[in-house]
């Protein structure tokens, strides 16, 4: 049954800051998956 199934976890964040009036931008990502930084953009 669907209801057996057990969920698991997988956590990949990004978060972006800006400061307008310098034009400044900064990104950053975190993840389980080793060197994932490789694969954003």
């Amino acid at each position: 049954m669907l209801s057996d199934i057990k969920p698991y976890k997988l956590a990949t964040f990004s978060i972006v800051g800006a400061d307008l009036n310098k034009g400044d931008w900064g990104v950053a990502v975190a993840s389980k998956f080793i060197a994932v930084g490789a694969l954003v953009p």
